[in-house]
């Protein structure tokens, strides 16, 4: 009896999905470091193999691949285009994330989103402030809404991210993280 319940992919089956796009990336790599171009096109490239869909679970629609699997992958997206992995870290932290949390329809909702595709960016560090969870970003009610009021610094791959993970404090209650479709990049 043979099962057909989806798996996650071996070593090998990812690279076979992966490489052509790897290789594909690096043809232009050292030229987009001279002209100081932005890897629109080339984050599309992976966007549409799904790369940021490594580490979701099979049964959410991700390819279920393992830290080991992510972590070879990225070192040949590197060996490709070194900054990409680097525009991608806080995406995939996110993903991890969601891995780590209790079993709720939030979790699913992000995780089957970002198996759609999705992909997270961040507006996490500011200018002059040394700690963790210490924010000079608000967010306060704003009638139904919330206002998001700050200055952001270091947010690497938010210009390709279709949600912003924001991180503020609320109401001066202490840190909080909102991630909005409306915070792009």
């Amino acid at each position: 009896m043979t099962s057909t319940a989806p798996h996650a992919l071996s070593e090998r089956e990812l690279d076979e999905i992966f490489a052509p796009v790897f290789d594909r990336i690096a043809v232009g790599a050292v030229q987009r470091e001279i002209d100081r171009r932005l890897p629109y096109e080339e984050v599309g490239w992976l966007r549409a193999a799904n790369f940021g869909a490594l580490r979701v679970p099979v049964e959410f629609g991700g390819y279920g691949a393992s830290v080991r699997q992510l972590f070879a992958l990225l070192i040949d997206l590197a060996a490709a285009e070194s900054n990409l992995p680097q525009a991608l870290r806080v995406h995939f932290s996110f993903v991890e994330d969601q891995l780590l949390a209790a079993p709720s329809p939030a979790r699913e909702r992000w995780l089957r989103a970002v198996a759609g595709g999705a992909l997270v960016g961040n507006a996490i560090t500011e200018p002059g402030v040394g700690a963790v969870d210490r924010y000079r970003t608000t967010i306060t009610p704003d009638g139904a809404d919330w206002r998001l009021n700050g200055v952001k610094y270091y947010s690497t791959g938010s210009l390709y991210a279709d949600y912003i993970l924001a991180a503020a404090d609320r109401d001066r209650g202490g840190p909080e993280q909102a991630t909005d479709p409306h915070l792009r990049g």
